[in-house]
């Protein structure tokens, strides 16, 4: 079980509205993971999950979209589960 992680992160986009009534945004999470074994650091991105946000999401995701869309260049912010595929 991986400890609860705090993450803000904020971005601000823009776009046609006819655009944003069929994207769907996906946003995935990365750890940087380190092999310090001998010799020169590697790293590696590991993919710890996602969320996706969009008119055909569901649940708190399309409640987030949906509040996104009709407070027009106001931060809207709302924590999400992580899903993997």
């Amino acid at each position: 079980m991986h400890s609860p992680i705090s993450l803000l992160y904020t971005f601000i986009h823009s776009t046609a509205l006819s655009f944003l009534q069929s994207v769907q945004l996906r946003i995935t999470v990365y750890t940087i993971l380190s092999d310090r074994g001998g010799g020169e650091a590697a790293t590696e991105l590991y993919p710890v999950g996602h969320v996706t946000l969009g008119p055909k999401s569901g649940g708190m995701e399309l409640v987030h979209w949906n509040q996104t869309m009709t407070s027009l260049r106001k931060p809207v912010t709302m924590w999400h589960r992580l899903g993997r595929d």
